[in-house]
């Protein structure tokens, strides 16, 4: 299986001298990455590549990525709600409101 995440390609690119990124080519989520110099490096999803290095199936993964994913539906609003009101509060101006209240 060959294989190139992020990391790999920006090692790729850190070990020459570089004008411009690499390029992607095709719409698909499995991109091959050409770079400049000529070399093609394909991109397979990170899952598919932990797995591979494992030796197991890459659909066992595939079932446990899915239902991490729910879960993180489920959880994230909840979670930027929470940013979000703790970030609006402005203690300032609720102290504020008390003093015009006490005068």
């Amino acid at each position: 299986m060959k294989s190139v995440g992020p990391l790999a390609i920006e090692a790729h690119l850190k070990g020459k001298r570089h004008l411009d990124r690499l390029k992607t080519e095709g719409p698909s989520p499995f991109q091959d990455y050409t770079c400049e110099c000529g070399q093609v490096l394909v991109h397979v999803k990170q899952f598919q590549i932990d797995q591979h290095l494992a030796g197991k199936p890459c659909m066992e993964r595939r079932r446990a990525m899915a239902q991490q994913k729910l879960m993180a539906t489920y959880v994230e609003p909840v979670h930027h709600e929470f940013i979000f009101e703790s970030t609006t509060l402005n203690p300032e101006g609720l102290c504020s409101i008390v003093q015009f209240e006490d005068k």
